[in-house]
């Protein structure tokens, strides 16, 4: 059996820094500019993908991406 150390694990540093400027919009919301930038490009990777699939011939509806043959390629597990 393996053993891991205890130790915080940082899925996103920024997070974590202090010395970040932040500004909160009126919704409340807070993001640094980096990590602003960050899910724009995010957003731009996503979107390629999503549009090659569908040129491709697949189906993505209510969760489940159908293959151009009709047959069910990913399914979104229940919670």
């Amino acid at each position: 059996m393996k053993k891991y150390n205890k130790s915080e694990i940082i899925i996103n540093p920024i997070l974590s820094r202090k010395d970040v400027s932040r500004s909160t919009n009126p919704n409340g919301y807070t993001f640094s500019e980096e990590e602003f930038q960050a899910i724009k490009k995010l957003g731009g990777v996503l979107q390629r993908i999503h549009n090659r699939l569908i040129k491709e011939g697949y189906l993505i509806e209510d969760g489940v991406l159908y293959a151009p043959d009709g047959s069910v390629e990913y399914e979104r597990p229940e919670k």
